[in-house]
């Protein structure tokens, strides 16, 4: 049977889009499949599996700003990514997170389409948007996304919270839920476990810096205890407006550094007493693949989230301490209640929990079992 993935994100790619596309062809093909990743061109081509077969498209590069422009150049490269489309493709898998490939919904009728949603995006864009008239664009393209939805075989969600959005509009769905892959896994369940006993503590974030993850109030609330060390390492929309607030309040105990090597950030990881993560309020029903890999070294974890999907999952680990978003400020108090209650056998028992229940391989393997497809 011949089966194409098709995501409007480079392949292979050290991003939790990426590693999902990869878990899926694997599962696919280890069923006797014909599986075909079609996708924009990558840098890391070095790095391709050669167990997969890739097809490779020239799409514009770049995300810009204006949400308008955006919308043009995920058209573009929608319509690229199309003509790829062999015709005797049987199946197809579209794993968003570009709305726009749901357009193949229409061009290929013929062949029994899965859409994989990773994330309520309509969701969080009204949420964020203050303006009548781009809200109204918003909800309106909404309307048409999940009208074409209707005409897929059916959609994966990774959790139950996304799953029950598209139960009210009465769209079929399945759950196969986020992970982390087990090469990264072995890495990661190397690291040292230790309880450090440092004057300063120190506490690490690394991946995207935007909107979604609402950095500015740590830093704020790690500025009012010199005894923090907060170090923030990635790249995002955000990245220069939070260095201007660092600037500008002069803050001593917060270093934002740019996008480091994967190498370079195990190094870091190492060093960290706390790893942290944050989720502003307006994305409830995402899951960041952050909580497995930060549970994955045994080392303490501390989560700000809203009340929802993320929130649930690290309740499952006894490494992760969550609380709140809005409860930010209190970061000190947080970091106390860790450095008391943290043990290395809790580090153990999390590490556990993700090799048995959250591996990207396992997940995706079981998932495809169960379809009839």
């Amino acid at each position: 049977m011949n089966i194409a993935i098709i995501t409007s994100y480079p392949c292979p790619h050290d991003s939790a889009t990426s590693n999902r596309v990869l878990s899926f062809a694997s599962a696919l093909n280890k069923s006797h499949n014909e599986t075909t990743i079609i996708c924009p061109n990558t840098k890391n081509k070095k790095d391709i599996p050669l167990d997969l077969n890739f097809t490779f498209v020239k799409t514009l590069a770049g995300s810009p700003k204006n949400i308008f422009v955006r919308a043009v150049f995920e058209f573009i490269n929608a319509v690229r990514l199309c003509k790829n489309i062999r015709k005797n493709t049987s199946r197809i898998v579209i794993t968003i997170p570009s709305p726009l490939l749901i357009l193949i919904l229409v061009v290929a009728p013929n062949a029994k389409i899965i859409v994989d949603i990773r994330d309520n995006i309509f969701g969080y864009l009204k949420a964020q948007t203050k303006l009548n008239t781009l809200l109204f664009v918003i909800t309106l393209v909404e309307k048409v996304f999940n009208f074409l939805l209707k005409k897929a075989y059916l959609i994966i969600v990774t959790n139950e919270f996304e799953q029950s959005y598209f139960k009210k509009l009465g769209i079929s769905t399945v759950i196969i839920k986020n992970g982390l892959d087990g090469q990264k896994f072995k890495i990661l369940s190397n690291i040292e476990c230790s309880n450090h006993c440092d004057t300063y503590t120190k506490i690490l974030y690394y991946g995207n810096i935007g909107q979604a993850q609402g950095l500015a109030p740590v830093i704020l609330a790690a500025a009012e205890n010199p005894k923090i060390e907060l170090r923030l390492i990635g790249s995002g929309k955000l990245f220069s407006s939070l260095e201007k607030l660092i600037n500008k309040k002069e803050i001593r105990n917060v270093t934002l550094i740019k996008h480091k090597p994967w190498g370079e950030i195990l190094i870091e990881i190492e060093k960290a007493d706390i790893l942290l993560g944050c989720l502003s309020a307006a994305f409830v029903s995402a899951i960041p693949s952050k909580i497995f890999e930060y549970v994955s070294t045994g080392k303490p974890s501390l989560f700000y989230f809203p009340e929802g999907a993320a929130s649930e999952v690290a309740k499952k680990f006894p490494s992760a301490f969550h609380f709140d978003y809005h409860e930010v400020s209190m970061l000190s108090r947080h970091v106390a209640t860790i450095k008391n209650e943290f043990s290395c056998y809790k580090g153990i028992k999390s590490r556990g929990i993700v090799e048995q229940e959250f591996l990207r391989e396992t997940i995706a393997k079981e998932g495809f079992k169960c379809l009839d497809w």
